[in-house]
């Protein structure tokens, strides 16, 4: 995803990001936290602050910490 997001290629963005997608519905807490940052982000996915809670609160459910940390520390303030 990084190298993809580093060369500015929309094309290539959105098929990663459909990629993380595919991945995050099969349950992966990994693929649910980067979903989040994407939507939290609005690259390759249109920013929405709700999905990025969603899919933040689904990856602390299957255990990510990343995700716990950014829903502790981070003050998510939904529209």
């Amino acid at each position: 995803m990084i190298s993809v997001a580093s060369s500015c290629d929309p094309a290539a963005m959105d098929s990663v990001a459909s990629d993380i997608k595919a991945v995050a519905s099969t349950g992966h807490s990994n693929a649910r936290c980067a979903l989040a940052f994407l939507f939290d982000t609005g690259l390759a996915r249109p920013h929405s602050r709700p999905k990025s809670h969603l899919y933040h609160h689904f990856a602390v459910i299957a255990g990510n910490m990343v995700s716990l940390h950014y829903r502790l520390r981070v003050r998510v303030r939904l529209p």
